[in-house]
């Protein structure tokens, strides 16, 4: 059985006879003034949405709003989204102990207006090591930021209907 999977840039990773680990992942999407709320992995090599694979046992609220705190340092319930959308991709991903992974996404789009997130102007670290900041919507759809692959096409797919 041959494999392609794809890294956060989109490049694809060539594998043959591979078991993927099969995971499932949550991710928010915080717009506000035309502006969204990105995070950065102290390991990362693009930008990402607030999320990730929620351990198992774990609600995915309750996950979704801990790793709103880690991953930006805001503090809040997420509630439920305004849209939602699901995609299933092959994942590569170097870090893990098994690195192609079969990743089922769930994204929700969130009017952060509700929610007790401040526009901030400057990076900030966050409470994981990694970084967050607002960034223009419009720049992120100009290419002028590099956002995670699979979230740019997630992101794409949640604002064409707007």
């Amino acid at each position: 059985m041959g494999n392609v999977f794809v890294n956060s840039r989109g490049r694809e990773v060539f594998a043959d006879d591979v078991v993927p680990a099969v995971e499932d992942g949550y991710f928010a999407i915080f717009i506000k003034n035309k502006k969204v709320l990105l995070y950065w992995p102290p390991y990362g090599e693009a930008a990402e949405f607030v999320g990730g694979v929620c351990p198992r046992g774990e609600d995915k609220a309750a996950s979704l709003s801990r790793m709103l705190y880690e991953q930006s340092g805001f503090e809040s319930a997420i509630g439920k989204p305004e849209k939602i959308w699901s995609q299933e991709v092959d994942y590569f991903d170097a870090r893990a102990a098994n690195p192609f992974i079969h990743y089922r996404q769930v994204f929700g789009l969130f009017d952060a207006a509700k929610y007790p997130l401040v526009e901030r102007d400057k990076n900030w670290t966050t409470p994981d090591g990694g970084a967050a900041m607002w960034q223009d919507l419009d720049a992120l759809f100009r290419g002028e930021i590099e956002l995670n692959y699979t979230h740019m096409a997630a992101l794409k797919a949640l604002v064409a209907e707007d």
